[in-house]
């Protein structure tokens, strides 16, 4: 898990009832619930973020896997997933690997 650090929020009551639900359910302390809903939240906060900077142009798709943490197909099946059309067709695909065919011939 790595070094932590413990910081102080403050919470709505439904949350926090939530979570303290969810605590007794797995019988682990609230701590722990609300340390595994950061760290999912700050993960999907990334692949967003990534996601934007993809589709805004900004970043290239391994950029944003990088950002997101994740292999590059890991980030193409996220954008997917989150309705993302490419403009990439299966002739350019093709072309690609025509021009790479080539490369390694030389």
């Amino acid at each position: 898990m790595g070094e932590t650090v413990s910081v102080g929020v403050r919470l709505p009551k439904r949350v926090l009832e939530y979570i303290d639900k969810e605590a007794e359910k797995e019988s682990v302390d609230r701590s722990v619930v609300i340390r595994r809903l950061v760290e999912r939240g700050a993960a999907e906060f990334k692949k967003e973020k990534a996601a934007k900077l993809y589709m805004e142009g900004k970043i290239s798709i391994s950029g944003a896997a990088e950002i997101a943490g994740l292999m590059i197909p890991e980030m193409v099946d996220y954008l997917v997933c989150k309705g993302f059309r490419s403009e990439y067709s299966i002739d350019d695909f093709r072309r690609g690997v025509t021009l790479l065919e080539k490369k390694q011939q030389k």
